[in-house]
């Protein structure tokens, strides 16, 4: 019983987050939890394989064998789909196509193996290369080679995949992170370090369960203890992914009007003498708007009656800042000024009437731009 509870976690928690996510997408339409619910729903076949096979189905094992030899190559280049559908407004289909393409391709070789190799060969090769050590090339039919093939290059996709789409992912995610610093003053919440932090520690996994299967799947088969750690592994690092993928927001939420359209079109030409980055400094000085923890780049475009490209210059490069850090570097300036003239003001105050969305977000930009932490400077005081 114990055993079969194992065998069948990942594929039930797989399932279940599948349910939630389509439910809520049914609820709230969106092109990432879209994703994310077929990339649950792959991982949730492959789960469905695992415990076919640990459970020594073997009359399932040619469909369930097939099912899994598409999924196990197909779920990094989702979840690689998943962050792009976050950073990008527009998701061309034949990107999508040409990563999920190698797992299509050897998902249809692995189930044609099976389709032409005879009953008995077939069995043969379940009971001898599946559920033990694998099989020499030499005195075997082509039925048996063919399978043999097929699997191999099905497992050779997969590993493959891993690093490029480790770096690539999380380049992609940094450019986004640091997109958002020109937009928001307080950007942490829309930045997806949480899913980085998820596709980092699915390859550390992978990695791991890669080299405990790399003894073979069969060493696995009726051994409760040597089962329970990839098992329990797999289906919290999945609980996870799925849970962060029912919070997560990505461009698609994104309500400005910061559309291509605006990039592009031609741009008024500024009056004579008009100094810019003076009036962005007198205008949030005298108004304080650092002080509001929501405060976005268009607030301050519409305050100046200006465009937002012209802002966006004037501060990214006359300035030398995002505009996260010009905004926070007031801030900072003005947690300063505060635990100056109130010396027993709890620092969490002093975060909130700095305009600090959180009291993190207060500690780690102040570090960033004095050195130190907000409670060595307030003693230095």
């Amino acid at each position: 019983m114990t055993y079969h509870l194992l065998a069948s976690m990942p594929a039930f928690v797989c399932g279940t987050l599948t349910m939630v996510l389509l439910f809520d997408l049914i609820q709230w339409p969106q092109r990432s939890r879209c994703i994310m619910t077929i990339f649950m729903a792959v991982a949730t076949l492959l789960y469905m394989g695992h415990f076919v096979y640990f459970t020594h189905e073997t009359q399932l094992l040619p469909i369930t064998d097939t099912i899994y030899c598409t999924c196990n190559p197909l779920v990094f280049p989702l979840y690689y789909v998943y962050i792009k559908s976050l950073t990008e407004r527009h998701l061309l289909r034949w990107h999508v196509a040409i990563l999920v393409l190698p797992a299509i391709i050897c998902g249809i070789m692995v189930g044609m193996a099976y389709w032409q190799t005879p009953d008995e060969t077939v069995n043969l090769f379940i009971n001898q290369y599946l559920f033990h050590s694998p099989i020499t090339r030499g005195g075997h039919e082509t039925g048996t080679m063919a399978l043999i093939v097929s699997h191999n290059i099905a497992k050779i996709v997969f590993c493959l995949e891993i690093i490029p789409i480790l770096v690539l992912g999380i380049r992609r995610i940094n450019r986004y992170d640091k997109m958002l610093e020109q937009y928001y003053s307080s950007p942490e919440q829309k930045q997806l370090k949480w899913v980085k932090m998820m596709l980092i520690l699915f390859v550390f996994t992978t990695i791991i369960s890669l080299i405990s299967f790399a003894i073979g799947r069969h060493y696995f088969i009726g051994k409760i203890t040597k089962l329970a750690v990839p098992a329990t592994l797999y289906t919290l690092l999945l609980f996870s992914i799925g849970y962060v993928g029912t919070k997560q927001q990505g461009i698609e939420e994104w309500n400005e009007d910061e559309e291509e359209e605006e990039e592009t079109k031609e741009l008024p030409s500024l009056p004579m003498g008009n100094n810019l980055p003076e009036r962005i400094e007198r205008l949030m000085d005298e108004e304080q708007l650092y002080l509001n923890p929501q405060l976005k780049l268009k607030d301050l475009v519409s305050q100046l009656n200006t465009n937002r490209n012209y802002v966006y210059h004037a501060i990214n490069v006359e300035m030398g800042f995002s505009f996260a850090e010009y905004v926070n570097r007031k801030r900072v300036a003005h947690a300063e000024k505060l635990m100056k003239e109130h010396t027993n003001m709890p620092l969490s105050e002093v975060a909130t009437l700095s305009g600090f969305a959180s009291a993190t977000s207060f500690y780690r930009n102040f570090r960033k731009l004095r050195g130190c932490s907000p409670t060595t400077h307030k003693l230095g005081v």
